[in-house]
């Protein structure tokens, strides 16, 4: 019984042991003295936007890790923005080939995700440009998450860049000339 108590207490050492070496494993962070931010610029002041102004939103990176391997963003913006044309980085794109390059949106998000398999991403560059028009006067947020991971396969925790938005004007309506006259007449008898 001694025995199976001794076992049992040193399983457990054993088992925290292995415990305390995996909660203090290395980030890419850690383990490279890196760094790596992401920006957004847009080509106006986001907090002074006219409703019916278009302007473009450019989601750059900067980095200076050793093994970047890739990099996952999403761009949520509010549903007052419209978007307008997505571009994105041909030289990523290349170097990721189709298969590992991702640049898509879905409902007012979009999502760019790329992996490179030799280590030659660019020490700085444009992920994609976003032209949107603003549709809503208001006040909105974007919010940027994005992480990155090294050639090992260790990612980063999602980061987070929140972006204040203010619309200023009166709401627009794309109807034509007789689609506003219907309406009015419309309203008339409700």
């Amino acid at each position: 019984m001694k025995n199976i108590k001794i076992s049992l207490i040193m399983g457990l050492i054993l088992l925290l042991g292995l415990g305390m070496s995996v909660v203090s494993a290395e980030t890419p962070e850690d383990s490279q003295n890196s760094n790596f931010n992401v920006e957004v610029i847009p080509s106006t002041d986001l907090t002074n936007i006219s409703v019916g102004q278009t302007f473009e939103i450019t989601v750059k990176y900067d980095q200076s890790i050793d093994d970047l391997a890739g990099v996952e963003t999403s761009l949520e913006l509010p549903g007052s923005l419209e978007i307008i044309s997505l571009t994105g980085n041909d030289h990523l794109k290349e170097l990721a080939t189709e298969q590992f390059y991702k640049l898509k949106t879905n409902n007012n998000i979009i999502i760019n995700s790329f992996v490179v398999f030799d280590g030659t991403i660019d020490k700085s560059a444009d992920l994609y440009i976003v032209k949107v028009k603003a549709n809503a006067p208001g006040d909105y947020y974007s919010l940027l998450k994005y992480e990155y991971s090294n050639s090992k396969g260790d990612s980063t925790p999602t980061e987070y860049l929140k972006s204040e938005i203010n619309v200023k004007g009166e709401e627009t309506s794309d109807k034509g000339f007789i689609d506003s006259l219907i309406d009015m007449i419309l309203s008339i008898f409700k």
